[in-house]
């Protein structure tokens, strides 16, 4: 009577943190022994292991289906702010819930570690993740999607793979609400003159349209201009139109309101001219991406296609110095010079008779001008640049 065993056992913590009960209980032999007390034959004892410590939220944490939530994970260190390495686990999302993006740094602060997880995976995860000292704490986070109305609990029953971090206290929710939107964005191109030549301006009206049933708001819509053409001015009937980045914003859409942006450009090569419209971005969910995108491209036509040579012998056969489309240009003038640099020939309102005799120069002849080579200069109103070239006069 009165005697006490004392039992020690030697432990070793395991690699994450968190609170754990160690339970002892005796047994008595029934037989031998009278139990007087056996509410005492059981103790228990607890041990907090100490290590970095996991904490998560949802940003928003309520969502339309489809929409993305922030999933933001933040690692705490240990009071006096050791050095720490080797931190690692992983979050199985709950099902129905993905990734929409790769996990980043959000608050690095000195912290170094190998992130797992990409678009359309079903968990996100750390390794080798170190703390230098006196760290706080470091933040990383990815984005997360759904596409079914649900509440969506990840907690510690989600986090596997840790070492040297207590996640038992972790406990997320996100609600994926029905969005009860109707938006359809339409998005049409088209450009006026559809045929021009190099040098001439064009404009290319873009229309935008909620085609939907309901409100649509925050619509961005980008303009890839591509290099065969410059940007000279834009115009738009609602919202701001960014001449950087070619952006057009629109603060709100009723049902079945359009929208347009005009662009003026000056179309500076033959080749390159395709220009794309696309939606970019907006609040809602667009119900039909199959028309969020339109493209315009300008023909280059033989218009002002000057000839590189003409023979004036009478044959009727490239007698003058045919300009295609000229016609339509009526306010022009054309000077040709000799190889020396004297003017010889200058008309207002060509209308495609050169035929090789000067109207210009010392002296002045109205006989043929001698073989070899003339250089031109047409210059045309609207056109931003005078056409420049040679021309090859033979006989």
């Amino acid at each position: 009577a009165g005697s006490t065993i004392r039992v020690t056992i030697p432990v070793t913590a395991p690699n994450y943190g968190g609170g754990f009960n160690n339970i002892a209980e005796a047994f008595p032999n029934a037989a031998d022994n009278e139990e007087l007390t056996p509410e005492t034959n059981i103790s228990v004892n607890s041990v907090q292991v100490v290590s970095p410590i996991l904490d998560k939220l949802f940003f928003p944490d309520t969502i339309f289906e489809g929409g993305e939530s922030e999933l933001i994970f933040t690692v705490y260190n240990i009071a006096t702010n050791p050095t720490q390495n080797g931190i690692a686990f992983t979050d199985n999302l709950p099902s129905g819930v993905t990734l929409a993006s790769s996990p980043v740094w959000t608050e690095a602060n000195g912290c170094t570690a190998t992130f797992s997880g990409n678009t359309g995976d079903t968990f996100v995860g750390i390794t080798n993740l170190t703390f230098p000292i006196g760290v706080e704490s470091c933040t990383f986070s990815v984005m997360v999607t759904s596409d079914v109305a649900d509440t969506y609990l990840n907690d510690s029953q989600n986090i596997s793979d840790t070492n040297n971090l207590d996640a038992s206290q972790v406990s997320a929710t996100l609600n994926v609400i029905v969005d009860p939107s109707n938006v359809d964005i339409e998005i049409l191109k088209s450009v006026e003159p559809p045929e021009a030549v190099v040098g001439q301006e064009v404009a290319f009206t873009i229309t935008a349209t909620n085609i939907g049933t309901t409100q649509a708001t925050a619509i961005n819509v980008l303009d890839l201009l591509p290099i065969g053409y410059e940007y000279i001015s834009a115009t738009t009937s609602s919202g701001t139109f960014d001449n950087l980045n070619y952006s057009w914003s629109i603060p709100v859409l009723e049902p079945n309101q359009l929208e347009t942006l005009q662009i003026t450009v000056l179309v500076v090569s033959s080749t390159d001219l395709l220009n794309v419209a696309v939606l970019n971005t907006l609040n809602e969910i667009d119900r039909d991406d199959s028309n969020n995108e339109d493209s315009a491209m300008v023909e280059i036509s033989n218009c002002l296609s000057i000839p590189e040579g003409i023979s004036p012998n009478g044959d009727s056969d490239n007698d003058f110095l045919v300009i295609p489309c000229i016609e339509r240009f009526p306010d022009n003038r054309i000077k040709i010079y000799n190889r020396y640099g004297t003017l010889i020939y200058q008309t207002n309102n060509y209308d495609n008779t050169w035929d090789g005799r000067a109207n210009r120069g010392i002296p002045e002849s109205s006989g043929l001008l001698p073989v070899g080579t003339y250089f031109y200069i047409l210059e045309i109103s609207g056109l931003a640049k005078p056409l420049q070239g040679y021309v090859y006069l033979n006989y």
